[in-house]
């Protein structure tokens, strides 16, 4: 099954979210990005590596599907190295900021709903 997001509060549906800790998020691209270590209201943090652990902090508005295995984001690995994820967790300002300029992207554009649901699909 494929868990199909459309965000549009800052929350999410809580008990999905909260069953996405340990889960392995990969780029639009195919890209491994990291786990996910940790939920929080606007963004989730992840790690990669083994001894020295890159970790970084991505918006839940960059999901798009998850698979059973995977949490998918809707951009690319190279587009996420430029500005969206930061090695600290951004405050609520930069969040906005950062919402309104992704709603202006081609990423942005195809996420037409930004409303609460998680649709499934076979």
């Amino acid at each position: 099954m494929l868990h199909r997001f459309t965000i549009a509060s800052n929350e999410g549906p809580r008990i999905l979210w909260e069953q996405m800790k340990g889960k392995k998020v990969k780029t639009n691209d195919g890209q491994g990005v990291g786990e996910i270590k940790e939920i929080v209201q606007n963004y989730i943090r992840l790690e990669k590596g083994i001894v020295n652990k890159d970790k970084s902090w991505v918006p839940k508005y960059l999901v798009d599907a998850y698979d059973g295995k995977v949490l998918w984001l809707v951009i690319s690995n190279d587009d996420l190295g430029r500005g969206y994820s930061y090695t600290t967790e951004p405050n609520a300002e930069q969040y906005t900021h950062d919402f309104k300029a992704f709603r202006a992207t081609p990423y942005g554009q195809k996420q037409s709903s930004f409303r609460i649901s998680s649709r499934t699909y076979a």
